[in-house]
């Protein structure tokens, strides 16, 4: 197999044929703004709140309970600031120290501003300790929660029911990053108790530069952008047509094939972990059984991530999350869950989605095994390492 292979979708997926199809239609056709009260306008408009009509549905909220943006990025700045800024009251907030970076960057932001933000730890295997959640909440009086449903790094869930019923039970207001978790996890925001929620639809193999937050109707938030007033006056600007109806179609499909998806992608998943777990000194990062089938984050022994990427460069990879990837930095999420920092440099990340196939994960598991017997082969900590040297002692030095 001499093909290209497409292991990172956790970072972006590939589009989907039927959303391209739908997006060309309305780039050639329907070229009105919405907020022009002409043909062509109206004609936009009539189709964006349909497409607002479909996604409420699909979610089980309200249509005017939809904000498109740029992204999830944008959505949680504009969930986390807009609450923040809201009124002069300054706020509580609650967090774990393994979130993404929109949210953490987002929430140090917003400490300068005079906002009290209080940072959990999560648990070695990356979920979160609910307990000392709840009395977190009590002691410190609460106003928010940001939380990511499925962690984009090592793929964990968690248990957003029953975070749902301790914010509710404390009057406490619940907001998830649901990038992830959408169109893997079944969502439905009223019987979880979610009053934020952010996507981007090119996770959900739709297009890039577009997404939306769900936000409570009760809830009041001031707008980041100023302007002609759309979006109910909380983001203003000219609404992308084309790019909106790629994620209402991109919804559509991936919540319609979500059962049929996650039943190819666990097998995928499982042939690769039973098969990597085989290999000499490796390790899965997260929990493995609180995990989407979806993301496989595994640290190779003595092997650099970099390394073994650069060895198997025709198949695409990640080395930690694409936020972060400019950095030279070890992964956050992978230190703040107690992996050695050794260990993080020689991790990857393989992120499946629904175009990945069985012939592609055998043709990995022989160019894995391949590559990494050649590069432990001139790797001085390998040999450290069968003769019974604790490598952690050596490797921060080394490398």
């Amino acid at each position: 197999m001499n093909k290209k292979i497409y292991f990172d979708n956790a970072s972006t997926t590939k589009i989907d044929k039927k959303v391209l199809k739908k997006m060309f239609y309305y780039l050639n056709n329907n070229y009105g703004n919405y907020s022009s009260n002409n043909y062509n306008g109206l004609k936009v408009k009539k189709k964006i709140d349909k497409i607002k009509q479909k996604i409420s549905k699909l979610l089980k909220c309200k249509k005017k309970e939809i904000i498109f943006t740029s992204g999830a990025t944008e959505a949680n700045n504009l969930a986390i600031k807009g609450f923040a800024f809201s009124n002069e009251k300054k706020k509580n907030f609650l967090t774990f120290n393994i979130e993404h970076k929109s949210v953490l960057n987002t929430y140090k932001k917003i400490e300068g501003f005079g906002h009290k933000v209080f940072y959990l730890e999560a648990k070695k295997n990356g979920i979160y300790n609910l307990k000392k959640m709840q009395e977190k909440i009590k002691k410190k009086k609460i106003d928010m929660i940001s939380i990511l449903w499925v962690n984009n790094e090592i793929g964990v869930i968690q248990d957003i029911k029953k975070i749902g019923k301790i914010c509710k039970d404390n009057n406490v207001l619940l907001h998830i990053d649901g990038t992830q978790a959408l169109g893997k996890i079944k969502i439905n925001i009223s019987e979880y108790n979610i009053d934020f929620f952010s996507a981007s639809a090119h996770k959900i193999h739709g297009p890039q530069g577009i997404g939306f937050l769900y936000k409570n109707q009760k809830i009041k938030i001031c707008s980041e952008i100023q302007g002609g007033g759309q979006e109910m006056n909380i983001r203003s600007g000219t609404l992308a047509t084309h790019q909106i109806i790629g994620l209402g179609k991109a919804i559509e499909i991936s919540i319609k094939e979500i059962k049929k998806n996650n039943k190819k992608i666990s097998k995928i998943s499982k042939f690769l972990i039973k098969n990597l777990i085989k290999i000499e000194d490796v390790k899965i990062n997260g929990s493995i059984k609180k995990r989407i089938p979806h993301n496989i984050n595994i640290s190779f022994g003595s092997v650099e991530g970099e390394s073994l990427m650069l060895k198997m460069n025709n198949i695409s990879l990640s080395s930690g999350s694409a936020c972060n990837s400019s950095s030279l930095e070890p992964s956050y999420v992978l230190k703040n869950i107690g992996v050695p920092t050794y260990m993080i440099h020689n991790s990857i990340r393989i992120s499946l989605g629904k175009y990945n196939s069985m012939r592609e994960a055998k043709y990995f598991i022989k160019k894995v095994k391949k590559s990494l017997k050649e590069l432990r082969k001139i790797s001085p900590l390998w040999d450290m390492y069968k003769k019974g040297i604790k490598i952690k002692n050596f490797s921060n030095e080394i490398q």
